[in-house]
């Protein structure tokens, strides 16, 4: 019968256009709006005439937004206003639209202009409500439920993701991709993983968190480019709950920064405000309320952030290393000698399945103490990145939830997590924790180690008398300056200075001139201290033994100790030293022995 009348309907209509049907109706409609790229805003049209809102803010009883009007494609009005104020609105219908549109009067003009607030808004509020898409109503078929199961109880799952990703074309960054894959599943847990993945302009950081959430059903998140310090507060109660936020560059997120802080800190946002009853048209206090969890992620190419915000989040690192552009100029070339179409809708619907019947039960780990016991406690924000790398074991534990025990007690049902994966999240985590715990990025690392690696002068070596400090029990120390990491380096002046200057906050490097500004001097520094090398995780014979009812039986067969200690997918981790680490013992960036071609086998057979 639906056939049958669209049929129908569209011979009436002279198979015309879905758009030249609404703008037939001469009457003020909704348009068109993408939601995946927010700052397009939504379009509203009466006829040829176009009216793009953007940008709603509301500032007490007036609405203050970005207006452009358009007529057959033409511009006759643009600007930010406020449609609450009737002179601004009889200023704008004098000026630009009054006659432009044959048989529209100024007084429909005006009710447009007041009707558009409120029209935006609850598009927009409905648009975000309802996911990116119409495939938050998406209902599994028997065969799809099938698929997904399927895919769930796969022995190398979260291998078989890593090798889903390879083919949407992220190149290496394993750790990086997976770590992002699991914080996108944590949404389904109480306290989710943000993330705030950082790196220069065009090392690939927001193109990794693109990619990854293609393997995410497009209900999972909301992207966006800029958020109002306002804009979450016009949601729906559960418009965000056990969702993800996905700003891209920190700056679109700043106006908002004390509302997202508050989100991740509460899980929950409370505001009162005072709004007019459209019946009485009388003022009144209202309570509304935005439940979480809510996780969010943003990328950004600065250095240092508010303090606020980063300890709220896990600081990731795009690999910049000459290497890593030599990997990805070779798969340019190789994608352009041959034909591949990529990855389809349909490759991806047994992933966004999986996603889809995966529950948010709670973890129990058995030996969630024993990892306490070696986590750093120098540091205040360890009491937030421990629970951290908890939250993201537990989201190991539920993305292989139809592989792990459940039990169930008087508050309800459980999963109980395996030393496996503990395994996997001290696998992707050692090293970013030992970054975000020393405050320094993999470049700043790099300056460093390169400092501490020439801190003395060596013997018979002479430098000017301006770049040789004291003496100390060692030698002769050596002084620095910006143009000596240019050179070492190959970075610009910028780069250098921008990633140098964390080293000054943190005491590892000591000016010599401090005070002693000038025009055309330089700056001089040297090292003062060196970071102290630390295992931030405890190692996997560290947390369980022989008698142990959670430990495999077969465990310590599977385990043996060998040169390494174990497998090579985790023995770096088990040996006496950090092999990722560099003079000053902090892993500089995650390409080892680990993340190369060669440990794909170890890899895929392991993850579990």
């Amino acid at each position: 019968m639906t056939n049958a009348h669209d049929k129908a309907e569209s011979i009436i209509n002279g198979a015309r256009t879905p758009e030249e049907v609404v703008r037939s109706t001469g009457q003020l409609t909704f348009l068109r709006y993408d939601p995946r790229d927010p700052d397009m805003p939504m379009v509203f049209c009466r006829g040829p005439l176009d009216y793009v809102v953007g940008n709603l803010q509301t500032s007490g009883a007036n609405t203050i937004c970005r207006l452009r009007v358009e007529l057959d494609g033409e511009m006759l009005f643009s600007g930010r206003v406020n449609l609450d104020s009737r002179r601004t609105r009889r200023e704008i219908i004098k000026e630009h639209l009054e006659g432009a549109v044959p048989g529209v009067t100024m007084a429909e003009f005006e009710r447009d202009l007041m009707a558009l607030p409120d029209l935006a808004r609850d598009k927009l509020v409905d648009l975000l409500s309802r996911g990116d898409s119409d495939t938050d109503t998406y209902v599994m078929t028997a065969d799809d439920e099938k698929e997904a199961l399927a895919l769930a109880s796969s022995p190398t799952l979260l291998a078989d993701a890593d090798m889903m990703l390879d083919r949407l074309n992220i190149v290496e960054e394993h750790r990086n991709r997976l770590i992002l894959y699991l914080a996108l599943t944590s949404r389904l847990l109480k306290e989710p993983v943000n993330i705030m993945m950082r790196g220069e302009s065009s090392a690939g950081k927001s193109y990794i968190v693109r990619q990854v959430m293609h393997l995410l059903p497009p209900e999972s998140f909301v992207e966006l480019t800029e958020a109002t310090a306002k804009s979450f507060y016009y949601l729906p109660d559960e418009a965000l709950s056990h969702r993800f936020v996905i700003i891209f560059e920190q700056p679109g997120a700043e106006a908002s920064d004390y509302t997202i802080r508050t989100l991740q800190s509460e899980g929950k946002l409370v505001i009162q405000t005072t709004v007019k009853n459209p019946k009485t048209q009388q003022f009144e206090t209202i309570r509304k309320t935005l439940h979480g969890p809510v996780g969010f992620i943003t990328t950004t190419t600065q250095s240092q952030v508010n303090f606020e915000n980063e300890t709220r989040l896990l600081p990731l690192f795009a690999d910049e290393t000459p290497g890593q552009t030599e990997r990805i100029l070779d798969a340019h070339g190789e994608a352009r000698e041959g034909y591949d179409p990529g990855v389809s809708e349909t490759d991806l619907r047994p992933w966004h399945n999986l996603q889809r019947v995966l529950k948010p039960y709670p973890v129990v780990i058995p030996f969630a103490t024993r990892i306490a016991a070696q986590f750093p406690k120098h540091s205040q924000r360890a009491r937030r990145d421990f629970p951290r790398f908890l939250s993201l074991m537990d989201s190991v534990v539920i993305l292989h939830q139809y592989q792990r025990e459940k039990r169930t007690n008087e508050h309800g049902e459980y999963l109980v997590a395996t030393v496996e994966d503990y395994a996997i999240a001290r696998f992707l985590l050692e090293g970013p924790l030992q970054r975000a715990i020393a405050e320094l990025s993999p470049r700043t690392i790099q300056i460093l180690d390169h400092c501490i690696s020439n801190r003395y002068l060596g013997d018979g070596e002479h430098l000017p008398d301006s770049l040789m400090g004291p003496m100390d029990d060692h030698g002769q120390l050596r002084i620095f300056t910006y143009d000596d990491l240019v050179r070492a380096f190959r970075w610009k002046t910028s780069v250098v200075r921008k990633w140098v200057a964390p080293l000054f906050d943190n005491g590892y490097l000591v000016r010599m001139d401090a005070g002693r500004g000038g025009s055309g001097r330089k700056t001089r520094f040297t090292v003062n201290m060196a970071p102290q090398s630390m295992q931030v995780l405890a190692g996997l014979r560290d947390i369980g033994s022989h008698d142990d009812a959670w430990i495999p039986p077969d465990a310590w067969t599977r385990w043996p100790r060998s040169d390494d200690g174990l497998p090579a997918l985790l023995s770096a981790w088990d040996a006496d030293e950090n092999p990722h680490a560099s003079s000053c013992g902090l892993p500089s960036d995650d390409t080892s022995p680990q993340n190369s071609p060669e440990d794909d086998t170890d890899l895929n057979g392991y993850y579990l």
